[in-house]
């Protein structure tokens, strides 16, 4: 089976406040029975984050109320587990490497076909499995 094909039923945070861009979102992650959640605010994200965790949280880096750097910030503390994707465009790139490895799991540059943002999460969360895994025979192991 396809890893893409796996994805079904996530359910996925977007930190967005540009209407058309949550609106495609919408669209395609509706059509592959995914939940998405679209929050306009860090705010808004965090106080959703503290009630329930997700499985996919994607920000942009000019997010309304914070950066999105701090944003990922609190949301490791609040929901560690999820992969987490920070959004930038091209005039962003030279201001976000410390995000890489410490902050995020990944950054996808705007514009972006939805079928990278796909193979983005399709690859961390088989990573996550794998790590899973590796834990599960340890603790058998032990």
């Amino acid at each position: 089976m396809n890893r893409i094909m796996k994805l079904s039923n996530l359910k996925i945070l977007l930190a967005e406040h540009d209407p058309f861009i949550a609106d495609a979102f919408q669209i395609f992650f509706l059509s592959r029975r995914c939940v998405l959640v679209v929050v306009e605010s860090a705010e808004k994200g965090i106080h959703l984050l503290e009630k329930e965790n997700f499985d996919v949280i994607a920000s942009e880096f000019e997010l309304l109320g914070k950066k999105g750097i701090g944003f990922f910030k609190r949301v490791n503390s609040l929901n560690p587990e999820a992969v987490k994707i920070l959004i930038t465009n091209y005039r962003d790139l030279n201001r976000v490497p410390e995000a890489l490895g410490s902050v995020v799991d990944d950054i996808i540059e705007k514009p972006f076909p939805f079928g990278e943002f796909l193979e983005i999460i399709s690859r961390h969360i088989s990573i996550q499995s794998e790590q899973s895994k590796i834990v599960s025979l340890v603790a058998q192991a032990g």
